[in-house]
């Protein structure tokens, strides 16, 4: 079970980037201004298994520059055939699903600016406050209802 939450803030995005407006030419369906918002918003990722993994891979592919993400655990081959990303190496080297998360977001955006926790959300609250957007891809009531 995943569960999403989104926060927006009410900022006035500036850039005017060519490559990224063809980048991002085909989000003309989120308005004018869809360009700037997505690459000035910063997205909080909470649970990068394997809803939050596709998750983090697609805002990656639609372009967003700046993310904050936490996950306290490290990679098991049971979640090889859910988690985007991960792969055996990733497993024998006992790597962090935030690691495997900021190397997919990096080979698709690789100026990314990317804050990345091994730990719960809890033990970095302020960070998730400082977010445009926040997922919550997380297993279990509990664990949603305190997001």
């Amino acid at each position: 079970m995943a569960f999403f939450v989104f926060i927006l803030k009410n900022e006035e995005p500036t850039a005017n980037d060519e490559e990224l407006i063809a980048l991002l030419a085909r989000q003309t369906f989120l308005g004018d201004r869809a360009k700037e918002v997505i690459s000035h918003a910063t997205v909080g990722v909470v649970g990068l298994g394997g809803g939050g993994s596709h998750i983090v891979q697609q805002l990656a592919h639609v372009g967003f520059d700046h993310y904050v993400l936490f996950d306290g655990d490290r990679i098991e081959e049971s979640n090889l055939n859910r988690l985007i990303g991960g792969t055996v190496d990733d497993v024998q080297n006992r790597k962090t699903k935030v690691e495997i998360a900021e190397r997919m977001i990096r080979n698709l955006q690789p100026g990314a600016v990317i804050r990345s926790f091994v730990s719960d959300w809890q033990q970095h609250a302020e960070e998730i406050r400082n977010c445009d957007v926040v997922l919550g891809c997380l297993d279990g009531l509990q664990a949603m209802s305190e997001l």
